[in-house]
């Protein structure tokens, strides 16, 4: 949909918006799994990966789910370093280091989005879901 009913405008994620963007990328995983795909990669069309090492990287990580750590102006990132058992952001210690890229490596985080690779040959794949919400 070009807009929906409820959204203030084009900025606004309402909750349709994120229930349709969650069933595309349902629909995209089901493709991919359906068509026995090893990766899958998922690339917020306004985000912009410039390292083209990036996907190799990603690979040679043999992570069921890794992301690359997106740059931002303001603390914001494409990862959470903590989360609340109600599984809402919480900020850690380990958060700012990270992102300001004092401490560098693969780390295992709660939450990732925006860009991810997906290894579908790991069996841990299979429980991955985005639709519908569980």
């Amino acid at each position: 949909p070009s807009s929906y009913p409820d959204e203030e405008g084009p900025k606004h994620w309402t909750p349709a918006r994120y229930e349709h963007v969650m069933k595309l990328r349902q629909a995209a995983l089901e493709s991919a799994r359906a068509s026995w795909a090893d990766y899958l990669l998922f690339l917020d069309a306004d985000n912009v990966l410039t390292n083209p090492d990036t996907l190799g990287l990603l690979m040679a990580e043999n992570k069921t789910v890794v992301a690359p750590m997106l740059d931002s102006r303001a603390a914001y990132s494409n990862f959470w370093c903590g989360m609340t058992a109600q599984g809402y952001y919480r900020r850690t210690p380990a958060y700012l280091p990270i992102r300001k890229r004092e401490r560098r490596g693969c780390f295992a985080v709660p939450m990732v989005h925006s860009t991810f690779l997906l290894d579908l040959r790991r069996e841990a794949s299979r429980a991955l879901a985005f639709y519908p919400p569980h």
